[in-house]
């Protein structure tokens, strides 16, 4: 997560999210079933290492409550993916509750078609295609089927390189890939921005 590259925060943070990360394996482990966040996050306000860890790094006091350390706490966890996909794209109607909904099923009706692929053969693939993700938030780059290889070392370049969209860098994300005969195309998004 880009927030524990924030400035002030060091490898004191890093070990209180490290634990906080084993508290959710084990409790999850332990009980058989998936929790939330902010569920972990209450749960670790009685880990005396999570709480020790805590105090070192300096991100709360021995006299901070037990509601102000589990928002600290929470603040340092992430949603894990099915818990994104699950709130992404909830819908509302005032006759019955809300139904989950697939974001990635909504992206491919959106835009599957809706733009030409970027070839990856083009010498400005990678100005075109990080201008289709900061305008849409999705696009595809393709490559002739004896080029995969070059198609991978692609992707691993866009993963790890963050996309600037105002003040936000966000990374993009490989969310298919298809191949036919002569072509690949690997469908990337921005998950923050769609």
């Amino acid at each position: 997560s880009a927030r524990m590259l924030a400035p002030g925060l060091g490898p004191a943070h890093d070990a209180v999210a490290r634990r906080l990360l084993s508290v959710w394996a084990e409790v999850e482990t332990r009980l058989g079933l998936e929790l939330d966040l902010r569920e972990i996050a209450v749960l670790a306000v009685d880990d005396v290492q999570a709480n020790d860890l805590g105090r070192q790094a300096g991100i709360f006091t021995e006299t901070t409550d037990a509601a102000t350390r589990a928002a600290v706490f929470a603040s340092l966890l992430w949603p894990r993916s099915a818990a994104l996909h699950r709130q992404s794209l909830t819908s509302w109607n005032p006759y019955r509750g809300p139904l989950p909904c697939e974001p990635a099923l909504v992206r491919s009706l959106l835009f599957e078609g809706a733009r030409a692929a970027v070839p990856l053969e083009e010498g400005d693939w990678w100005n075109r295609l990080t201008d289709l993700l900061a305008l849409d938030g999705a696009a595809t780059l393709s490559a002739p089927i004896l080029e995969q290889r070059r198609l991978g070392e692609a992707m691993v370049r866009l993963q790890a390189t963050p996309i600037h969209i105002g003040a936000l860098s966000l990374y993009a994300v490989v969310e298919r890939i298809a191949k036919d005969d002569e072509r690949v195309w690997a469908s990337v998004i921005l998950r923050e921005q769609v």
